[in-house]
């Protein structure tokens, strides 16, 4: 089979992916040794995980254009930046199974869509245990402030050796339909809006709990002033983590320290889509939309992040995670399963 219609052969489930041989002067880490930036309360990090495959990513652009990101450009030279449009997070097991001192393969990929789209996965490997990183990343262009940001393409695209799509592959496809569901209410296929570590997602606009965040230069920027991608989730995880002790506090009174939810659960999979930005210092609502408590002590939610000055939707967050300590106070729920 030709190497473009093995690319084009990737589905929208939850392994399914390619391999390529990268350059030998691609200038990124092929292997990792689990320390203490790697890991968060006994678990991998999945915020160090975020940024990580997306630093990968971007020094793998870099490496296709064959020029510093400083130095990428549009025709009218202006800077650009890449922007993400989905980044989705599946483990075999769950981020709990990855601890310090554990010794990990790195396995990156690259290709293109356009001259504008670039797809990356990267998988993070032990024999027990494996995680892989799928994203998805847009040109854009700042004119005015993190609320103005503007698709452009870069100049020097003919010097790209990645491989080309020729159709929008599944990953940016499914991205189309959930953005025009969440954005201008159109359903453009039937059935769930994805499936996600074997469980289906359905679309809905409930709203279970919300919770406001002001945007923290110290935390949530990054090093051009972006709300940063691996942000989002970030502060999405501090929503849930409010409505999850809340609900459990409710049920139990006092929560002892091994009941806080941040300790008890850990991520398996997560889907984010990103459609816009925050600046600094602007209030952004967190809306937990939907809670399902599935087989094996796992919980599914859909969430989204609002920004308050005008309302506009700037990501949807699908995610599961599994409760790792089975006798906290959060099982009350499982067992129930409300």
């Amino acid at each position: 089979m030709h190497l473009i219609e093995k690319l084009q052969d990737i589905r929208l489930g939850d392994d399914v992916g390619y391999s390529r041989t990268l350059p030998e002067r691609m200038p990124i880490p092929l292997g990792v040794v689990m320390g203490m930036p790697q890991i968060l309360s006994g678990a991998m990090s999945e915020r160090w995980l975020a940024k990580e495959a997306g630093d990968i990513h971007w020094r793998m652009i870099c490496n296709d254009l064959g020029v510093p990101s400083q130095a990428i450009l549009d025709r009218s030279a202006d800077r650009l930046y890449a922007s993400f449009l989905r980044m989705r997070i599946v483990a075999s097991g769950h981020l709990g199974e990855f601890g310090e001192g554990d010794a990990l393969a790195v396995h990156p990929a690259l290709s293109r869509f356009g001259d504008r789209r670039y797809f990356s996965e990267t998988t993070f490997s032990k024999p027990e245990a494996s995680v892989r990183v799928s994203m998805v990343s847009a040109f854009v262009a700042r004119h005015t402030d993190n609320k103005g940001l503007a698709r452009s393409a870069p100049l020097g695209m003919e010097r790209a050796r990645s491989p080309q799509h020729h159709v929008l592959p599944p990953l940016g496809q499914q991205y189309q339909q959930v953005k025009a569901r969440a954005l201008d209410g159109m359903a453009l296929v039937s059935g769930p809006a994805l499936v996600l570590g074997g469980h289906p997602f359905h679309w809905t606009e409930d709203s279970l709990f919300t919770l406001e965040h002001e945007v923290d230069p110290y935390c949530d920027l990054n090093g051009v002033g972006l709300l940063y991608f691996a942000s989002y989730h970030r502060i999405a995880d501090i929503g849930e983590r409010a409505f999850f002790n809340a609900e459990a506090g409710a049920e139990v009174g006092q929560l002892e320290r091994g009941d806080d939810w941040a300790l008890a659960s850990v991520t398996c999979a997560r889907d984010v889509f990103y459609y816009g930005n925050a600046d600094a210092g602007e209030r952004l609502t967190y809306v937990l939309r939907s809670r399902e408590w599935l087989d094996g002590q796992r919980v599914a939610t859909m969430a989204t992040l609002l920004r308050n000055s005008d309302g506009v939707r700037i990501a949807d967050l699908f995610t599961i995670k599994q409760l790792v300590r089975p006798s906290s106070a959060h099982a009350f729920h499982w067992l129930g399963k409300p």
